[in-house]
């Protein structure tokens, strides 16, 4: 068992360039990946004295149609140039439209995939990660700063809280964390009443039944954040990959990451699966 579909939701506004960590993972793991190129269009709104957008919108509407089909030529190009298998397809969308559109065409993939450097500096990005993230019921691997291969996951640190978005994440990580040599299940500020740590009680014998051994460990914060506590020591051990929940709600319509998912994307440096 293993991610045999990759789906990748790509800015138009953002180069090609922005893919090429997101091609080398999906080769590192034998994936297909399918890539699609968003295309946003602007919601026109008429001044006075004007009567008609039609004109205007149409020809906006034609441009990015245009360039979204050389884009996908230019993926086309680089998932040859990579040797990964893959499609490529684009939607022209208004932003409001992206969640359900992308969602649709992440269905039948294992995995969403993006680059943080991508979450951060585009909305749309943004927008797509927390809707596939937190409505189409698949892990989302999110790369980091280091140019680190997945080909080997040797070390992986899983987050575990407690919770059910935690307990999915372990799932969904099952056939990352099969081909690991090093599984740490790691706690931050658990204890038991009296004061005992309990960091991944009953999840190594969990593991254990899928072949996976698993150390197991409690982290005390001093002072800082869960988010730094889980990025130093992952820094610390080198860890090729963290697993974690991810947790958010929805407020007037739009979906909202909590602090720690939000915190974990900032400066990220190695590989997150997360679920929720």
């Amino acid at each position: 068992m293993t991610y045999r579909t990759l789906f990748a939701p790509h800015q138009l506004e953002s180069g090609v360039q922005a893919l090429q960590p997101i091609i080398h993972a999906a080769a590192d793991l034998g994936a297909h990946l399918k890539v699609v190129v968003v295309g946003t269009l602007m919601r026109f709104t008429p001044s006075a004295g004007w009567t008609s957008l039609d004109g205007y919108w149409g020809e906006h509407y034609s441009d990015t149609v245009k360039r979204c089909e050389e884009r996908v030529e230019a993926v086309r190009a680089e998932l040859g140039a990579a040797g990964a298998p893959g499609d490529v397809s684009y939607e022209c969308l208004e932003l409001g439209e992206l969640d359900s559109v992308l969602i649709r065409h992440a269905l039948l993939a294992d995995a969403s995939v993006f680059s943080a450097a991508s979450i951060q500096a585009h909305e749309t990005i943004a927008s797509a990660f927390n809707g596939l993230l937190l409505s189409a019921g698949q892990p989302v691997l999110v790369l980091g700063e280091e140019a680190r291969s997945l080909k080997s996951i040797k070390r992986v640190i899983v987050a575990w809280t407690q919770k059910r978005e935690s307990a999915r994440a372990l799932r969904d990580a099952l056939p990352l964390l099969s081909a690991a040599e090093d599984v740490r299940l790691v706690s931050v500020d658990l204890f038991d009443e009296d004061g005992a740590p309990k960091a991944g009680e009953g999840i190594a014998l969990y593991l254990s039944r899928h072949g996976i051994n698993a150390e197991t460990d409690n982290l005390e914060t001093d002072g800082l954040s869960v988010s730094e506590t889980l990025k130093a020591y992952a820094d610390t051990i080198d860890a090729d990959l963290i697993v974690m929940g991810a947790y958010g709600h929805s407020r007037l319509r739009e979906w909202l990451l909590g602090g720690t998912t939000r915190e974990m994307l900032k400066g990220c440096r190695k590989p997150i699966l997360m679920s929720h």
